[in-house]
């Protein structure tokens, strides 16, 4: 990820901030922490984000923020844990799209809404997904390695059902 999308991410996370919090009490924010719940486990992309932008959302509200993570089950365990909070801004989800989406649409039943449950504030950061072998790979192209898969099949892991890396391998086998 390039540091300069990583401060455009933080940039428009202090500039979604202050018009939210307009729409907060006169006093809000008075008791801290406030927290950003990673959805995922530490070293993924949401926690390095939610650790990116902490300290700038910190500055902006003149309050403590930290960072929480709350993984497991593709980021349903997180998600689902911030839609039981109070709604007083000081639980804030830091969310990938797989769950919102993906999760959403693989799923007969989900512990929350992806709609109703959740206001969307801002969009941080966009995170192509590659496929990358070792540069001494027999393979030199996508369309070589489904050949050779389709022959001896594939193992990969996943964070879990439904989620975005699951989908995208679950396409592979197309």
């Amino acid at each position: 990820m390039k540091r300069r999308h990583l401060l455009a991410a933080a940039a428009g996370a202090s500039l979604a901030v202050p018009s939210w919090v307009g729409a907060q009490s006169a006093s809000w924010p008075t008791r801290g922490p406030v927290r950003l719940i990673a959805q995922f486990p530490p070293g993924g992309l949401v926690d390095t984000v939610s650790r990116l932008m902490a300290p700038h959302l910190s500055q902006a509200l003149g309050q403590t923020v930290v960072v929480e993570n709350k993984a497991g089950a593709g980021g349903l365990i997180g998600t689902e844990y911030v839609s039981r909070q109070p709604a007083d801004g000081y639980s804030l989800l830091v969310s990938h799209a797989s769950v919102h989406i993906y999760a959403a649409a693989t799923r007969n039943v989900m512990p929350f809404d992806p709609v109703s449950d959740f206001s969307h504030l801002a969009m941080l950061v966009e995170a192509p997904m590659v496929i990358l072998v070792r540069a001494q790979s027999p393979y030199q192209t996508l369309a070589q390695y489904i050949a050779a898969a389709k022959t001896k099949p594939v193992r990969y892991g996943t964070s879990g059902i439904g989620s975005a890396n699951h989908l995208y391998g679950e396409l592979l086998k197309i």
